[in-house]
């Protein structure tokens, strides 16, 4: 099929991104491979891009011309990219010039053309408690890898938000379960409102009581930090990136609080989801998704939503 498609072209670009994401990596490989050997394809230009893996490496050597995303162009995009967004933060642009100017180089070094590195070091940067000789220690172990990142950015967290953020990622997790599974009408993404009132739902139901279990939008946008992504005029929360998802799934502490499996979390949530619309009262379930109803009782308002789509029969 490909190649009478090529009959009608004089040279054909292809490009491929972020092989290493493939869900069939064996046999993505095996195609890029055929269509830089076969004499069929050789009107084909292709491009590729991935992180390095060894099997892919393998595949890819004889057959293409590496291009290393660590170069002087891509510095130059990284530079900018992180003076934009040291500029954005305020209590990093009370540092003394010299010290920015210092966080500035260590971060493009450290990057090795990842963007979302640099986020995160910013990230945790701004958080840092001390005066400068304290900053310029964490820039002399900044972690060299998303993962290294990811880990220290977990043990970070302060105790008292440790669980905030585990239940509010939890929760991210399990409309992503629902979606994927075609549960629903119709995909759900939770706002940053019904995100926080099902953190407090949860903290309050699993707390010792007396606790203080209250959560508004900015505490939780706040705990969570660049883990999380808030857009759109309805605050709509997802993942900040694919890396946090793939981290997350692939931890293999199941013990630590901080280090939880996200496949456990189903019926988990499951449970807390019951619960809550066994609260939902004949005068909540009249409202249906009243304006309301949903400012008022927004985790509620989404247990009702699951009655509504059969998801879970009463």
């Amino acid at each position: 099929m490909i190649e009478h498609a090529l009959e009608h072209f004089d040279t054909v670009y292809v490009t491929i991104d972020a092989l290493d994401e493939s869900q069939s990596r064996e046999n993505i490989l095996k195609v890029v491979r055929d269509l830089m050997t076969d004499f069929r394809f050789s009107k084909i230009h292709l491009l590729a891009t991935s992180r390095e893996y060894l099997d892919i490496q393998k595949v890819m050597e004889p057959i293409s011309m590496k291009v290393s995303m660590k170069n002087p162009f891509l510095d130059d995009d990284i530079r900018t990219y992180t003076v934009a967004c040291i500029n954005r933060e305020k209590r990093m642009m009370s540092w003394i010039q010299q010290l920015r100017d210092e966080t500035i180089e260590a971060l493009v070094e450290g990057a090795k053309g990842m963007f979302r590195w640099v986020v995160c070091q910013v990230e945790m940067l701004k958080r840092v408690r001390g005066n400068a000789d304290a900053i310029r220690e964490e820039l002399r172990r900044l972690p060299k890898t998303l993962d290294e990142t990811y880990t220290r950015i977990f043990d970070q967290i302060p105790g008292e938000d440790a669980m905030l953020v585990d239940v509010a990622l939890g929760w991210m997790y399990f409309c992503r379960y629902l979606n994927d599974r075609d549960y629903l009408p119709c995909d759900f993404t939770p706002r940053i409102g019904v995100l926080a009132n099902a953190a407090q739902w949860e903290l309050a139901r699993t707390s010792v009581q007396g606790r203080n279990s209250a959560c508004d939008p900015r505490l939780l946008r706040e705990a969570c930090g660049c883990l999380i992504s808030v857009t759109g005029d309805d605050e709509a929360v997802s993942f900040a990136h694919y890396t946090v998802l793939e981290f997350l799934e692939n931890r293999s502490v199941p013990d630590s609080p901080k280090s939880w499996r996200l496949d456990s979390l189903v019926p988990r949530f499951e449970e807390s989801t019951l619960r809550a619309i066994l609260q939902v009262t004949d005068e909540d379930a009249k409202k249906g998704f009243a304006e309301d109803f949903e400012k008022d009782k927004p985790f509620r308002s989404f247990a009702a939503f699951c009655i509504a789509a059969k998801w879970l029969p009463l």
